[in-house]
């Protein structure tokens, strides 16, 4: 067995960076925040604006995921919806807006926004919706 130099392995380390098909820095999200109006305790039958603000670093095919989750069971996704943002890098500002229908039970609801750079998920927040009878 050779023995492995750390000149060796620096040199196999430089080759590895150097000749990397992988040289462009992955897009990234920055300054990432949320609002809701009108607020986080709501009642059935209200309607819910979710905006958000972010920063796109790179060039990226950017796209919104939400996804309500049931107050019961926190891993069923009772609805979900995904949309293009842009195909660029930039500053943005998305919005969703629903409204909780009059039956809808009472409870905290999960809600996950998820922002998905070239297909894959970059960043996400979560929120608790409370809705009221």
């Amino acid at each position: 067995m050779k023995k492995i130099t750390h000149m060796r392995i620096l040199s196999l380390l430089f080759c590895f960076l150097v000749f990397s098909p992988v040289n462009a820095a992955p897009p990234l999200v920055k300054n990432y925040s949320i609002d809701v109006q009108p607020g986080l305790t709501i009642k059935r039958g209200t309607k819910v604006i979710i905006t958000s603000r972010f920063v796109v670093t790179t060039k990226a095919k950017v796209e919104q995921t939400l996804s309500i989750r049931s107050p019961q069971n926190h891993l069923k996704i009772l609805k979900k919806s995904t949309k293009l943002v842009s195909k660029s890098a930039g500053g943005y500002v998305s919005a969703y807006s629903f409204v909780f229908p009059a039956k809808a039970h009472p409870g905290v609801y999960p809600i996950m926004l998820e922002i998905v750079l070239n297909g894959k998920t970059d960043t996400g927040k979560f929120i608790l919706l409370t809705v009221l009878e």
